[in-house]
């Protein structure tokens, strides 16, 4: 029986624990301390006290010899931890085949040194698991991302990413040099907050703040300071701290809202705090496609309800480009057939559109601004200007990068008016900002699922539904795909 073979390995293991437990009670030579009472106290050592000083306020001033000594007892005990865990595995009825097996394939330490991270060390004994290399490799890049650049990590779901990754990547970045922030969205604030303080709040010693911080709260000079004040203490101690996005975008729209509301004191307080975030906060996000999502953006209203600038005509003229690409898309399909695909709809509906190539997109948007450029548009009549400024106006919104003197020749000109300006530049972000490719280029309807192209490829898979109506029948597909995850660094992001 498999049980019975690891059996006398857990015997051997636990006896080497042993073993290394009573020769490091030797090397330290307890000496008692004499009292006032001629009653001599010795300091309690057990196994904690061991384990503690791999311990970031511990470790940096432990001697060399030491230091090995631990580590060493530390592995002993990791080692015992996984010889426990085969044999419960390997002793279960029926036998788990499948979680023995990547038991006996995590030997753990295979691609990093317990030396250099010693938390990490101290996290898998106090938890009772094994870092398996692919999480160490993530978590490697997140610590110390290439080029110090921001990075997305993405990783397979069941990876252990939030119990293990999370952890040990923010246990690391905690120095007392840079804060590190672990940013997740509210479901899953609190089960977070759970996971850290159990990894991180025993022998670890890094304690966990929290920065609720929402428009609703009301802030003088003096509870801006408390709250700059215990972000500091998180910096110097070694602490987590732990948000979500809507607290970072409170805090950042907090300060515009108390300098129009003349409470200087406070905004200043409060630009300083991000100021502190910016010079010294890591960034882990978990989630990343979520958190920094543009769908969560916060906005805040201040003053009295005015309308939006440019309306209605800022809605009406782009409806009147479209109708114009629909006109010109028959015409590109007639010159570009391979760069192109055009489907109509019946009467009332929009003409389906897919720009396939860079020339079909190049071509559709020349077509448009030629019609614009020689009859006008609604909201903004060129027809009845100067050739020189029609021709200007055309360059001016069907190009990116412009000259100072293309830029001046209509910024500068009698055209450029109150009721000329914002037509003229929100053609010039349809046509040269390449919104319009972009919509009918890269946004593409029902195509967005399944199994996606990476580099290196792979076989992730998501969970989701759609359903796909086939006419005339009206049956209904119902398919499967997946959800991204991701792992961070410098903004790390998960």
């Amino acid at each position: 029986m498999c049980w019975r073979i690891i059996s006398p390995s857990v015997s051997n293991t636990q006896q080497h624990v042993d073993d290394l437990y009573s020769r490091l009670l030797i090397a330290a030579k307890v000496v008692p301390l004499p009292t006032a009472l001629d009653v001599q106290l010795c300091p309690r050592i057990s196994p904690k006290f061991f384990l503690q000083q791999l311990s970031r306020g511990y470790w940096k001033d432990l001697p060399e010899d030491w230091k090995s000594a631990v580590v060493t007892y530390a592995l002993a005990l990791a080692e015992l931890q996984r010889a426990g865990r085969l044999f419960k595995l390997a002793s279960a009825t029926p036998v788990r085949q499948e979680e023995l097996a990547s038991e006996l394939q995590t030997c753990g330490h295979t691609n990093w040194d317990p030396r250099q991270t010693p938390e990490s060390l101290l996290i898998e004994v106090e938890s009772g698991f094994l870092i398996r290399p692919v999480q160490e490799d993530i978590a490697a890049q997140m610590r110390d991302p290439d080029g110090n650049r921001n990075a997305v990590m993405q990783l397979d779901m069941g990876e252990a990413k939030s119990s293990v990754i999370v952890p040990i990547v923010a246990a690391a970045l905690a120095d007392t040099k840079q804060l590190s922030r672990v940013i997740v969205v509210k479901p899953q604030s609190k089960r977070m907050a759970q996971m850290l303080i159990s990894k991180l709040g025993g022998l670890v010693n890094h304690r966990v703040y929290y920065m609720p911080f929402s428009r609703s709260i009301k802030l003088d000079a003096a509870a801006a300071s408390r709250i700059h004040v215990m972000l500091q203490e998180c910096l110097t101690t070694g602490g987590i701290l732990l948000v979500q996005p809507e607290h970072i975008l409170s805090l950042k729209l907090a300060a515009p809202e108390c300098y129009a509301t003349n409470k200087l004191d406070v905004g200043l307080l409060l630009m300083s705090m991000q100021d502190f975030f910016d010079s010294h906060a890591r960034n882990i996000i978990d989630e990343s496609d979520e958190n920094i999502s543009v769908r969560f953006e916060l906005i805040y209203t201040m003053g009295m309800q005015i309308s939006i600038e440019g309306s209605p005509d800022r809605w009406l003229m782009i409806q009147n480009v479209l109708d114009l690409v629909a006109v010109a898309a028959s015409q590109v399909l007639q010159k570009l057939p391979q760069s192109f695909e055009l489907h109509t709809w019946p009467t009332g509906s929009f003409t389906r559109i897919r720009i396939l190539a860079p020339d079909a997109a190049d071509m559709l948007i020349h077509s448009v601004a030629c019609q614009i450029r020689d009859r006008g548009l609604e909201g903004l009549q060129l027809s009845r200007q100067s050739q020189a400024v029609r021709e200007a106006v055309f360059t001016y919104i069907t190009r990116f990068d412009l000259t100072d003197a293309k830029s001046d020749a209509v910024e500068g000109g009698l055209f450029w008016t109150e009721a000329t300006k914002n037509p003229v530049l929100l053609l010039r972000g349809l046509f040269a900002g390449g919104i319009l490719a972009f919509a009918f280029g890269s946004k593409r309807w029902r195509v967005n699922y399944g199994l996606a192209s990476r580099d290196p490829p792979t076989k992730l898979a998501v969970p989701y539904r759609r359903r796909t109506v086939h006419p005339p029948a009206q049956s209904s597909v119902t398919q499967m795909s997946c959800l991204r995850l991701h792992s961070s660094g410098t903004t790390t992001r998960v």
